[in-house]
């Protein structure tokens, strides 16, 4: 996956995500931002879940969330070449995050 005929970490090492807004849905959240991928960037969503809070042992609070989306590896511009076996990677690729929130003063 990490290969130039994928996701070509050699030129493309970062996926970034910034997100535009946040709207609380019940007990979770939608997500909406921009995903820079493979030297493209298109919006998408992701659903997450707010999964709790706590101080560290060094008192730093953090708070944790979980997340979940889809995105098509076509709309990156990883497109599935003809040669490849029938074990390539589906179009659609499921992105599950872990994320660990802290306040930096």
């Amino acid at each position: 996956m990490r290969a130039d005929s994928y996701f070509d970490v050699a030129k493309y090492p970062d996926a970034v995500f910034t997100s535009k807004r946040i709207q609380k849905q019940g007990a979770r959240y939608r997500v909406v931002g921009d995903l820079a991928l493979h030297g493209v960037t298109r919006e998408i969503e992701l659903d997450a879940e707010f999964g709790g809070e706590g101080a560290d042992s060094r008192g730093i609070v953090r708070k944790g969330f979980s997340a979940t989306g889809t995105v098509l590896r076509s709309d990156f511009g990883i497109h599935t070449d003809a040669n490849e076996s029938v074990t390539a990677p589906a179009d659609e690729i499921k992105l599950l995050l872990d994320i660990a929130l802290m306040k930096v003063d």
